[in-house]
């Protein structure tokens, strides 16, 4: 009798601890990302256990590019995805908050062979005079790359330079790593590419006709956004979420840190990095944290805005779909999360 109660009561304080730790777990906060310097900050403070620190249990799912992470996000997939251009899709349907930005995106550029006829015109167009092309020499290119992606942009924005137009040209869907491969094999005229395949390329000799920045004239910041669902019911999880990523961005300053971290997880995850690779990313990847979030020149949202601006002169995005990019921005998120205050275009 006297073990059967003893039993029954270690039975019963199993059970009451197991319905405590049920009753305590925190729900999953699933993260979309990719195995690129985006998504660094987030692999670096989960394997930092910052999230853990703040009470988290984050799941970090990789994707190739922002596409198949907005497919994910519509799908009901994801809680929160941390993205480049391809954002602005999902700011502009009216569900979804942009809450953080991650890095400047400089690095990405359109690329021909070193016997292109394009490299024959050069400096056409004013205060450009290191981008190459011309309107007989961009129609009836063939380009390769990811559509639906900040390389896409790139090309309509180049085009656009000289009179043209996205039907002026061909541009073939491939992800990045296929896009440089098919490229080196000779298929195309010329390829979208961003790190590191665009520094690989400018190793191997292969040119860069027009830099983002040049045949954009936009400054580009990928960033975070997140669900409805997580901005209203699930509000301090995303603060802390905030707060443990930026945590991240700030110590990634250290040139070394970002270095030995980002060389390690880049190729295990595929991306066949080489030191020097990387040593260019960082130098025009920069981590955005609070110290140049609280610069004069920081305006939180302004790339986005930027870019859903020109995808409504293009037919990307609905004229009345536009309004829903600024109304995402919530920066009231970071600013409690960080507490500081900065810019936001509106």
């Amino acid at each position: 009798m006297k073990k059967r109660v003893i039993s029954v009561l270690l039975s019963f304080m199993l059970l009451t601890a197991i319905m405590a730790g049920c009753a305590t777990a925190a729900p999953k906060l699933i993260v979309g990302t990719m195995a690129l310097s985006m998504g660094v900050p987030v692999q670096y403070a989960y394997e930092k256990g910052y999230y853990a620190d703040e009470g988290l249990n984050v799941e970090i799912i990789l994707f190739a590019t922002g596409v198949p992470i907005n497919e994910a996000y519509a799908a009901g997939q994801l809680d929160v995805a941390v993205s480049g251009l391809a954002s602005v899709y999902s700011l502009a349907n009216g569900r979804a908050k942009w809450v953080g930005e991650i890095n400047t995106t400089g690095g990405m550029g359109i690329y021909v062979r070193p016997d292109s006829p394009l490299l024959s015109a050069k400096g056409q167009i004013a205060g450009k005079p290191d981008m190459y092309g011309s309107v007989d020499l961009i129609r009836g290119l063939k380009i390769i790359g990811p559509l639906g992606t900040a390389s896409q942009f790139n090309a309509i924005r180049w085009a656009q330079q000289f009179g043209l137009s996205s039907a002026d040209y061909e541009h073939v869907h491939m992800e990045f790593g296929p896009a440089y491969q098919a490229f080196m094999s000779g298929e195309g005229d010329a390829a979208t590419l961003n790190p590191p395949f665009s520094f690989q390329a400018e190793e191997a000799g292969y040119i860069c006709a027009a830099t983002f920045e040049d045949a954009t004239e936009s400054t580009l910041m990928d960033g975070i956004f997140c669900t409805d669902d997580m901005y209203n019911n699930r509000r301090e999880e995303l603060v802390r979420f905030i707060r443990a990523t930026y945590k991240a961005q700030e110590e990634l300053q250290d040139y070394n840190t970002r270095f030995e971290f980002s060389l390690r997880w880049f190729n295990e995850n595929g991306k066949q990095y080489t030191e020097s690779a990387l040593a260019s990313e960082i130098l025009v990847r920069e981590y955005i944290y609070a110290g140049n979030m609280t610069q004069p020149d920081y305006v939180f949202g302004m790339g986005m805005t930027e870019i859903a601006g020109f995808f409504v002169t293009d037919g990307k995005i609905r004229p009345r779909d536009f309004p829903n990019v600024q109304a995402s921005f919530a920066d009231d998120i970071i600013k409690e999360a960080l507490g500081i205050d900065f810019a936001v275009d509106r």
